[in-house]
């Protein structure tokens, strides 16, 4: 995966070619959450700005994030979502400290399906990219057009959000073709260095799923993941900052000083077995069982119970 180069500022970078790598990783349905937007750090949108006024006043604006999360709930009702057995298992509301979340109503286990979307906007290079994003996005339902402009803009910073901004804070990388996607309800789903869940996408639905990848409570905020999780806390955080505008608060970031350098050894090390354990075992099978083994403990040990990382 590229690294993602890109400089947080009021105004997006021009658009280029995507390449054509788009989310390859391990398995060829597999989406990594915001890790791939890495490889599509030129997907950006020179897009006209749309300007959102903030609502001043605490009141206010606790009446407006309740009046977002009922939104989002009516969203989700829509046909461009469907759930697995039981019907949604989650609504979208506050979160202290992470604005909207995605939180479970009931029990889930591990391996159920929590959503399957379509996108709201797909939107793929051309020469005439800029001009078929606007005749999209000026497409959709008003209630539509409101929800992606209420969705976080990690280019905004002081200044008005705008659809570019919105696009390129939110979008996910579609595996099988140079383009990008964006989910209104899969967009609300936090992140967490210890995420609950995981993403792929499903090329002959042309969908996005979110699965549990472990036993959930009700209660429970639905997490994924948007950068390497076999990554030292430091160089999280450190990007997760740069290219996405918030500081992580997740569990695996708010630990002590020495649990931290535990783990930062642990994760380190799972970088490097993953690295190397293709190769290692097609020279020594033996070898490579054993390397698989310690992966699997190591990712026990920091809570990463992300499938597409375990299995891989």
């Amino acid at each position: 995966r590229k690294a993602f180069a890109r400089t947080v500022t009021p105004c997006a970078p021009p658009i280029s070619a995507l390449p054509p790598c788009l989310g390859v990783g391990h398995c060829p349905d597999t989406l990594t959450s915001f890790a791939c937007l890495r490889a599509v750090a030129a997907a950006c949108f020179c897009c006209t700005c749309v300007g959102l006024r903030l609502r001043a006043g605490r009141n206010r604006a606790l009446r407006h994030v309740e009046g977002l999360a009922q939104g989002l709930d009516d969203t989700v009702q829509r046909s461009r979502c469907h759930f697995g057995g039981g019907g949604c298992s989650f609504h979208v509301g506050p979160v202290q400290g992470m604005g909207l979340g995605a939180v479970a109503v009931r029990d889930l286990r591990c391996g159920d399906l929590v959503l399957a979307e379509r996108p709201v906007l797909t939107i793929r290079t051309s020469d005439d990219t800029l001009s078929l994003v606007h005749r999209q996005f000026d497409s959709l339902p008003p209630e539509d057009q409101d929800a992606v402009m209420e969705l976080h803009d990690s280019f905004a910073l002081d200044g008005p959000k705008t659809l570019e901004g919105i696009i390129s804070s939110n979008c996910h990388a579609d595996p099988e073709n140079p383009a990008v996607v964006l989910c209104l309800v899969a967009s609300r789903f936090n992140h967490s260095c210890v995420p609950t869940c995981e993403q792929s996408w499903d090329a002959s639905a042309h969908e996005l799923r979110i699965y549990a990848c472990r036993d959930i409570k009700a209660g429970e905020e639905l997490s994924a993941y948007y950068t390497d999780l076999a990554a030292s806390c430091g160089e999280r955080r450190s990007e997760l900052k740069e290219h996405q505008g918030f500081e992580c608060v997740c569990p695996a970031c708010q630990l002590d000083d020495d649990s931290t350098s535990v783990s930062d050894r642990r994760r380190l090390q799972l970088r490097k077995l993953r690295q190397s354990l293709e190769a290692a075992g097609q020279r020594n099978p033996r070898l490579g069982l054993q390397m698989a083994r310690e992966v699997i403990k190591l990712c026990e040990q920091e809570g990463i119970h992300v499938k597409s990382i375990r299995c891989e």
